[in-house]
Parts: structure tokens; sequence; C-alpha cells
């Protein structure tokens, strides 16, 4: 085991200097919060030596909160046995929580290399960067929780999940590189309501953390795919109330 100190350049720094020390032909991700069950590396090498005309090799995950413990919610596999070939990526991240998590893949070095690695956003360089892999490269699957995320309060205290820390929609160089791997994949289905939704996520985020200008002008880029869905409408209602006020309507309308 090596341990490689460097300077502080967020999270896409970190791994892309991990990817780039990386001896072996395949790289693999944990993030300090997180865990492997004994056994994970165990079938994600069953999962290469099975699949080896894939590059990515995934397990189900879990998340641990203070009080439950819960299994992700992923929806429309298309296979029934336990373990087989993810090929409908963006569509079953449309449908519930996304297949891919950071701390449950590991990745061929040829292609993380391929796509440029980690890119350096702020927020969610880790969507941008599955989404760009299920584009290119095959996925094979382990249906059983071999990975944790720990959303525990000591996970959240270096404020890196804060919602002030959003990039405002004239900065979303997130979003701009999402809309050019649609357009450079215009039939991947899927994809471009996955797009849809990275605005989505944003706008609930502006709203909670109170930022109102920018919750509407995030809502417009919602725009054509959200124009008739009601969670957006929902939100922009919440933007017009005060975020103190806001917790009580949730719970009023049962919807966070």
């Amino acid at each position: 085991m090596r341990l490689i100190s460097k300077s502080n350049g967020g999270v896409s720094s970190a791994r892309n200097r991990g990817i780039q020390e990386a001896k072996g032909k395949y790289v693999s991700f944990l993030d300090a919060d997180d865990e492997w069950m004994p056994d994970f590396l165990y079938y994600i090498n069953e999962l290469i030596v099975k699949y080896p005309m894939c590059d990515v090799f995934a397990t189900l995950y879990a998340y641990r909160e203070p009080d439950k413990f819960y299994e992700a919610d992923i929806k429309r596999f298309t296979f029934d046995s336990i373990d087989g070939i993810v090929n409908n990526y963006f569509e079953m991240s449309t449908q519930g929580r996304p297949p891919l998590w950071t701390s449950s893949i590991v990745v061929s070095k040829k292609a993380i290399f391929s796509i440029g690695g980690f890119p350096p956003l702020k927020m969610g360089e880790d969507i941008l960067t599955w989404a760009k892999l299920a584009c290119q490269y095959k996925i094979a699957y382990y249906r059983k929780v071999l990975a944790v995320y720990n959303r525990l309060p000591e996970s959240y205290e270096t404020g890196s999940y804060a919602e002030d820390t959003l990039p405002s929609p004239k900065d979303d160089k997130g979003g701009e590189l999402l809309q050019m791997l649609y357009l450079s994949n215009p039939n991947v289905k899927g994809l471009k309501k996955y797009c849809f939704l990275w605005h989505k996520m944003r706008l609930v985020m502006f709203v909670d953390s109170g930022r109102r200008k920018e919750a509407f002008q995030e809502w417009l880029k919602t725009i054509p795919s959200g124009l008739f869905n009601l969670d957006c409408y929902y939100r922009l209602f919440l933007n017009l109330i005060p975020v103190i006020w806001q917790r009580g309507i949730k719970r009023i309308i049962g919807k966070y």
C-alpha cells in the first residue's frame, strides 16, 4: 500500500492522481467515509473473469444513516440472475437510484483514461464520469450489497456537501458537459432525461438553500423536458415561500 500526499485540489484531482499512479489494469474508488463488504473485491474479480467484454464492474450498494440501513432502490434490471450486463444504464438511473456509485465500482484504466478521468467540477463529477463510461463501455453487475454509503453526521463536517457550494446556473460546467455528451450520443436511450434530471436536482438544491433567483434560472433549464413535470412546478411553488416555512409545507404535502 502506498500513501500519496498532494495539495488539496478537490476530489477529481485526487482521484485522477490515484489513477495515474495505479500500477494495475483496473482501478477502484473507496471514499474515506464509506466501506466495502469483506468479499467486495472477490465478487468484482468474479465479474472480471466472467465478463471479459466489460470495462466497468459494480455491485449493489446500501445506505447507512443514523437510524436506519437500507439497500439502494435500483430499478429496471434487464436480467433476473445474480449477475449480468447492464445495458440500459440511463433508463435505470432515471427510474430509481443509479446503479453506479463511486465506492461500488471498479473500472479498467484503459476506459477511465479514454474519457479523461474525472472532470474538475465542484459537484456532480461522478455523475458525469459514469455517464461518459456508460455511453462507451459495457457494465457488468453483481446484484448483492457489497458496498455501503455512510450518510452520517460526521461525513458532512467538511462542508463539501453544502448546498451553498453549488455553482450558479451560469457556471454550470457539469450541465454543459452533459449536454455535449447528449449531442454526441443522441440515440442513447434515457440520456436526454438524464440531462433533465441534472437540472431538476440542481433546482431542488437551489430552492432548499433559498437561492431564489438561481432556482428560477435553473427551472428554465429544465424546459422543454420538464414543461409538464409537476414536481418542477411544486419546487417553483416552494421557491415563492420563505425557507423557514418550506419544511412545514413539505410535511403537509408529504413530499420533501
